[in-house]
């Protein structure tokens, strides 16, 4: 009557506990006594001899880059797990360079890391100036060369001596042990040179040291952490003037304690910096963040949200840069080796164009996932070794790093140079792509054309355009990059929807073809066998190889597509056929037109609900309305203009982080930062507890709008009428009805695509 079941049941598994949206921050600066670093692959502390002798020596110490160090790490309890040997080769790749005269500007990177679980990290890293002491030491030098060959001479002279009262058998022992003793003296005398301290290089003049502060976060948003760590810096240039009533050390341990990591599907999360923080703070040329309130004394608030799977995949870089810069031919070139993961270089001083276009590049796989290395920031040292790796990666080379590039290069590796442009005369830098020397497989004819097509409007579209390599979708001129990226993205989606679209198919023969085969075959690769064999013959070289990618072996795995992805290629596979099968259509449909039709469709079908197509673009354009329309209402530009990333409305909700509040009291003199932005958290200046709150995300899947008969009967319609077409455009007729072939169901009302089931 009482079994354990019923009368013990079993306790459900404890819920992880909530993700801060900050997991670190990192302080990097100078190692004590500074050590000069070589550049090149050993980037070891090297010998720094006899250097203040000659103005060319100290001019050379002013170029030179020393070894970081790391100066804290908070939390405490959540130690960076990567350790700090990593910190430092992250946040200072090539090492640190002081400043003698005037400070630098502040400049902003970002690096990735990727775990054993293949779970990315994302470092945000500003690099400001602070002042140097003049004592400051540097690292003892070793003994010159000088003394080191009086050393050698000294032996060559006791072995000489030796040799000689040898052979003639009538030196005396007093004399040699003479010439031992001189050359000892000699030796002895050759002192090494005093320590050398900063002020020895500098002649009095200011120095300015390289303090780099690093945001870690599961989270890659450029824009919102942009805008934290200039924050940071403009507050601790405004203490000067006037103290801060609230510690920079409250406000910044209150972001990694306080602050969740917004769920997908989940609420965005919105939060407060420092109360004291009303204007954007803003970088060398554009604002990095803009204040979401009107009210001039309002706290500038910032916000992130994560994505729902029903959402294509969007990032906070502008794609418009890269098509403006890259012809499409070459941009199909990268996206063939990508897709048949060969090996890719990204070469650029400038970090976050390296950076951007790397991620925007992983973005246009959709649904695709990068399963291979990921390195687009590679530092000095032994991290250059994985340019010699034989399995394929995607690696960020600056172009002082480009001669450590193998020789000769390997077979499949293909360099994609991003050059920067002059500050000075304006001259645009060259962007170029080169090899591989093995010949590429050509992608297949139908989803090359359709993209090439695509891509050339948006090329032309993207060079009338000025953008930013990361800008928000506040602005006219930005809103238009976004439009940009939303067509580039949608391109891509449609390739691969193409690309894929028998897939489903190949799925249930190779599952078919295992089991008759019995415990021998593999349904992974009966699969990929069904996959390539339904390709077109001229498509077959690119599929074959393609098919043995770890990507398409994931997507397998997975057994289903995104729900986004998912409901593109629904949209788009309608579309096609609907197209293909009137007689009225055009002979080329634009992508933005199919884009709008197969939107307007899936909002038709789920009720005025936005579907993945549409939300995007009408975010952006009820974001620019909003703009437009406050910026109207307000007068111009004295309107406030909305945060990073902000869009009309929320789906999800919204979270509101109390703001940060200090545990202690103030002093009464409050917080002034004369040294620039903290390099320590003392317990004593942490701010006032608080527990992550739990946020839901969204709920599992829904199962497939469309069922797998009617996918199948779309692949097999557009089969025949895409054979139909290309013989009537040959002056060819054929007899039979298109309808015998794919169901006179199917095509009874083409026009309204999904609903046909």
């Amino acid at each position: 009557r009482h079994s354990g079941l019923s009368a013990f049941p079993m306790a459900a598994e404890p819920e992880p506990p909530p993700l801060p949206l900050v997991s670190n921050i990192l302080v990097v600066g100078l190692a004590t006594p500074l050590a000069e670093v070589a550049a090149g692959p050993e980037a070891a502390p090297r010998s720094q001899r006899s250097f203040a002798t000659t103005a060319a020596d100290r001019e050379r110490l002013r170029r030179a880059r020393f070894a970081p160090e790391l100066s804290a790490s908070y939390p405490p309890d959540r130690p960076f797990a990567p350790g700090a040997g990593v910190a430092c080769c992250f946040c200072a790749p090539s090492g640190l360079r002081i400043s003698v005269g005037t400070a630098p500007s502040p400049s902003f990177a970002s690096f990735v890391l990727t775990d054993e679980a293949y779970e990315r990290s994302y470092g945000h890293v500003l690099t400001c100036h602070v002042p140097l002491a003049l004592d400051t030491p540097l690292a003892q030098p070793e003994a010159p060369d000088d003394a080191g060959a009086c050393g050698d001479a000294s032996a060559a002279g006791e072995a000489g001596a030796g040799a000689a009262a040898s052979e003639q058998g009538a030196a005396s022992s007093e004399a040699l042990s003479a010439m031992t003793a001189a050359a000892a003296a000699i030796s002895s005398a050759a002192e090494p040179p005093p320590l050398l301290t900063v002020g020895d290089l500098s002649r009095g003049a200011a120095v300015w040291a390289p303090v780099a502060l690093c945001i870690v976060s599961r989270r890659h948003a450029p824009l919102c952490f942009k805008a934290v760590l200039l924050a940071v810096h403009t507050l601790a240039r405004a203490s000067l003037k006037q103290p801060l009533s609230l510690s920079l050390e409250t406000a910044l341990t209150h972001l990694a304690l306080a602050v969740p990591l917004p769920p997908p599907g989940g609420p965005a999360v919105r939060f407060v910096l420092h109360p004291e923080l009303t204007a954007p703070p803003r970088a060398a040329a554009e604002p990095a963040a803009e204040p979401e309130s009107d009210a001039d004394d309002s706290p500038l608030t910032l916000h992130v949200r994560a994505p729902s799977s029903s959402e294509l995949p969007s990032s906070d870089y502008s794609a418009a840069s890269l098509l403006d810069r890259l012809r499409p031919p070459q941009l199909l070139h990268i996206l063939q080796v990508l897709a048949l993961e060969w090996q890719l270089v990204i070469v650029s001083d400038d970090d976050e164009r390296r950076v951007g276009a790397a991620e925007l590049f992983l973005q246009w796989l959709y649904p695709l996932a990068w399963t291979q290395a990921y390195v687009p920031t590679v530092p000095d040292g032994p991290w250059l070794d994985l340019l010699k790796a034989p399995f394929p990666y995607i690696i960020g080379l600056t172009s002082r790093q480009l001669g450590q590039l193998p020789t000769p290069l390997p077979e499949r590796l293909c360099v994609l140079r991003l050059g920067g442009d002059s500050a000075l005369t304006g001259a645009r830098g060259v962007w170029s792509v080169s090899g591989p020397a093995s010949p590429l497989p050509p992608l297949p004819p139908r989803e090359n054309a359709a993209l090439l097509s695509s891509l050339s409007r948006l090329c032309r579209t993207a060079g009338s355009l000025k953008h930013a390599l990361a800008s928000d979708a506040g602005s006219p001129a930005s809103a238009a990059a976004r439009g940009v990226d939303e067509g580039a993205r949608l391109a891509f989606v449609h390739f691969f929807a193409s690309l894929l679209r028998d897939l489903p198919r190949a799925r249930e023969a190779g599952a078919a073809a295992a089991a008759s085969a019995g415990d021998e075959a593999d349904a992974l690769d009966c699969q990929r066998t069904a996959f390539v064999d339904m390709a077109e013959p001229r498509a077959r070289p690119f599929v074959s190889e393609f098919a043995q990618t770890q990507m398409f072996a994931q997507h397998v795995l997975a057994g289903r597509a995104p729900p986004a992805f998912q409901e593109c290629s629904d949209a788009f596979l309608a579309e096609r056929v609907a197209s293909l099968s009137t007689s009225r259509r055009t002979p080329a449909t634009t992508a933005e037109d199919v884009s709008l039709s197969m939107a307007a469709r899936l909002e038709a079908r789920m009720g005025g609900k936005k579907s993945a197509l549409g939300g995007a673009m009408g975010s952006a354009a009820a974001a620019t309305a909003a703009t437009a329309a406050a910026a109207a209402e307000a007068g111009g530009k004295d309107a406030a203009p909305a945060a990073p990333g902000a869009c009309a409305a929320f789906p999800k909700g919204l979270h509101s982080v109390p703001p940060p509040q200090s545990a202690a009291a103030p002093p009464p003199t409050g917080f002034s930062y004369p040294d620039g932005p903290p390099r320590s958290f003392p317990e004593s200046l942490a701010p006032v507890s608080s527990p992550l709150p739990r946020l839901k995300g969204e709920p599992p899947p829904p199962p497939p709008a469309v069922s797998a008969e009617t996918r199948r009967a779309w692949a097999e319609a557009l089969r025949s009428l895409e054979a139909h077409a290309e013989q009537r455009q040959t002056g060819q007729k054929i007899g039979a009805s298109v309808s015998a072939v794919v169901g006179g169901a199917l095509l009874a009302a083409p026009a309204v695509g999904c609903q046909v089931q």
